[in-house]
């Protein structure tokens, strides 16, 4: 398994999630080595044998001993009955915290999660542990600000995400001002110039060193039996960029790629997908078999839709659900045989094939009921 940090040179437009990401590596894969190598790696991929498979990608952060990952947190609140008031109250503020300190959680937390040595249970108590420092400087007449927090702390904090909007405006590049278009409903000779806006997304760490350079990225997970071409294409994209407004400087940067291992419990019970997950007609029957209240099935469906083409001429893609993200199942028995779940699936054949990638990136894991 390879795991593969990209570090932003600027902002990025386009969310790089497990489909959007696999399209650009296709076209890489596309430039480099001709239209004969990318129908050979599609026709492997249609055979349900992809010579590797993608996550989507996730944040994370360094300092000076490396980067730390942060992974999708598949464990809920947990829930329970508080007999007295006063702890129902700070439990339901915590349930508030939780989603926020908790929607990522570091490798280390995140392998002892796999293992099911890290519950639900443990990482509200960290909150509480947390809530009580900070009622004690309370009482002491001192602020929450105060509360020493430790390197621990600092490590499992995960980046948070950034949305920024900028205004821009259209520039007539004939005459080298700007763009001046009649106004609807207005007089005949009134014209106003064209506003648009255009958002980008970077992660930001509230306990990096505000005189250092940003130490925030993204990475995301490739595997399979030939993952050769990776590194090659991702050089392509250093210098072309991934996503939307490229030509505008978004949408760079600086990889790295490593060795990455996730050991496996060997007691697993259940499934964590880091991906867009779209099961085939025989994965879907047999979770469908399982009962509906089994606790291992903690999952979210979103539907992706999306428009192909150019200059012009775009076709609407048929929507698709997917699941999403740290989604939980109970654990398959096929996973034991082959790498991955999930499929392609086809969109146009006309004038050229268009598939969305709707391969699982599946880790097994031991699920400890609430």
């Amino acid at each position: 398994m390879k795991i593969i940090y990209l570090k932003p040179l600027s902002g990025y437009v386009t969310p790089l999630r497990s489909d959007t990401l696999w399209g650009m590596l296709c076209w890489g894969i596309r430039h480099l080595w001709g239209e004969e190598e990318l129908t050979d790696f599609l026709d492997a991929c249609i055979k349900g044998t992809p010579p590797f498979i993608v996550s989507s990608t996730f944040p994370c952060k360094q300092y000076d001993k490396g980067w730390i990952p942060f992974f999708p947190n598949p464990l809920p609140f947990p829930d329970g009955h508080d007999d007295h008031i006063e702890e129902a109250v700070i439990n339901a503020k915590l349930r508030k915290k939780y989603k926020k300190a908790f929607s990522y959680v570091n490798l280390e937390d995140f392998t002892n999660i796999l293992q099911g040595s890290l519950t639900a249970k443990h990482l509200r108590q960290r909150l509480r542990d947390i809530h009580d420092e900070e009622e004690r400087l309370k009482l002491a007449g001192k602020s929450k600000h105060d509360r020493q927090i430790s390197q621990t702390e600092i490590d499992q904090t995960a980046p948070h995400s950034e949305d920024f909007s900028m205004t821009h405006n259209t520039i007539d590049r004939l005459r080298g001002g700007t763009l001046n278009l009649p106004v609807d409903g207005g007089a005949q000779d009134e014209v106003a110039g064209q506003l648009f806006h255009s958002s980008e997304y970077y992660w930001s760490d509230k306990y990096a060193d505000p005189n250092q350079d940003s130490n925030t990225g993204i990475f995301f997970l490739a595997d399979g039996h030939d993952t050769s071409k990776l590194e090659a294409v991702l050089r392509l994209y250093r210098h072309w960029g991934f996503g939307a407004d490229r030509s505008s400087g978004k949408g760079f940067f600086e990889t790295e790629i490593q060795e990455f291992d996730l050991p496996k419990p060997f007691d697993a019970n259940a499934m964590l997908n880091l991906s867009l997950f779209r099961p085939k007609p025989d994965e879907l029957n047999a979770m469908d078999s399982l009962p509906v209240d089994d606790p291992r099935f903690r999952y979210r469906i979103e539907l992706r839709e999306g428009r192909v083409g150019g200059e012009g001429a775009y076709q609407s893609k048929t929507p698709h659900r997917y699941f999403s993200e740290g989604s939980v199942f109970p654990l398959l028995p096929i996973l034991k045989e082959q790498r991955h779940l999930g499929q392609l699936i086809s969109q146009f054949k006309e004038p050229h094939p268009v598939y969305d990638n709707g391969f699982g990136f599946m880790l097994q894991l031991k699920w400890n009921a609430p």
